[in-house]
Order: structure tokens, then C-alpha cells, then sequence
């Protein structure tokens, strides 16, 4: 009994470094690019460890660089929504001259992929943007809390 207490130990120790280690090189960007209207136009980057950076450039409210943390955790499941949509199959669509661009990069597990999009592309793709800017609570730089209280959000509708 003591040998199963002493091997349940040391994989609970072992299991948890054996994850984070898979997601020592993960990285995640969303730059979003303005168009010839009022898009915001940002960047974020959401790293294996939680770190979050948020570089606001314009049609923002929170311009410059922001940074904060959001656990590991969120950050596994936003890999693994990457993963179930075959991200590193994806190719980009076609870019419209006043449509916001979009390019997400992905890195994790000694692989890359970046998708440059601006009109027509997967509606997972479209999905794996929004779920970015929630996992990273990037509507407090981009909104601002007030208008977040008052008006709708512009992460629940698409405008193209």
C-alpha cells in the first residue's frame, strides 16, 4: 500500500510539469488591423505562461501597452479550441481594401501557423478570434468599462 501512496505522489508531481512543459513554446497573437473606418486596431498576444500583452494603436480606448495574467489553465483550453479546429491546417482568405484585417499566429508544440483574413474565412476562424479576445478580457482596453456597461458589445456582432 505504501508503494502505490509513494507512485500516486510522484506522478501528481510529475503530471502537472509534464503539461506545462508541452506549453513552454505556446504563443497566440491576434492583430487586429484597422480599415478606412473606425476598426480598432490592436494587438494581443497571449503566452504559455498567462501573460497577456495588449498593444492598443488606434480606435481604442486603452492606447499602448497593457499587461496582465490569466491562468494556465484558460490558457490549455484556448490551445486545445485551436487544436479541435485544425488551426494548423488553416490558410488565409482574401483581404478587402475596407475591411479590418485580421492575422492570428499560433505556436505551440515546435509547430507555427499565421492565417491573415479580411473577408471571407471559416467561421472557426472567426470563433478562435473572439475566444482570443475573451480569454485575454481585451474589451477593457478596447471598450473601456463604462461603454462596456452601456453599450453592446462589439465582440457579439460581426460587421463586415
Amino acid at each position: 500500500m505504501r508503494r502505490y501512496l509513494v507512485l500516486l505522489s510522484l506522478l501528481s508531481i510529475w503530471a502537472p510539469a509534464q503539461a506545462a512543459d508541452l506549453l513552454d513554446d505556446t504563443e497566440i497573437t491576434l492583430h487586429r488591423m484597422g480599415c478606412l473606418g473606425t476598426c480598432p486596431e490592436y494587438k494581443l498576444t497571449i503566452r504559455a505562461d498567462g501573460s497577456v500583452v495588449y498593444e492598443g494603436r488606434n480606435y481604442v480606448h486603452a492606447r499602448g501597452v497593457r499587461k496582465s495574467k490569466i491562468s494556465i489553465s484558460a490558457v490549455q483550453a484556448l490551445v486545445q479550441k485551436f487544436i479541435d479546429a485544425k488551426f494548423f491546417d488553416m490558410r488565409g482568405g482574401g483581404i478587402v481594401v475596407d475591411a479590418p484585417v485580421k492575422t492570428i499566429s499560433f505556436a505551440f508544440d515546435g509547430r507555427q501557423n499565421e492565417v491573415k483574413e479580411g473577408c471571407a474565412c471559416p467561421s472557426e476562424l472567426v470563433k478562435l478570434e473572439d475566444e482570443i479576445d475573451k480569454t485575454a478580457g481585451s474589451e477593457r482596453w478596447v471598450r473601456g468599462r463604462l461603454r462596456m456597461l452601456f453599450a453592446p458589445s462589439q465582440f457579439s456582432k460581426r460587421r463586415f
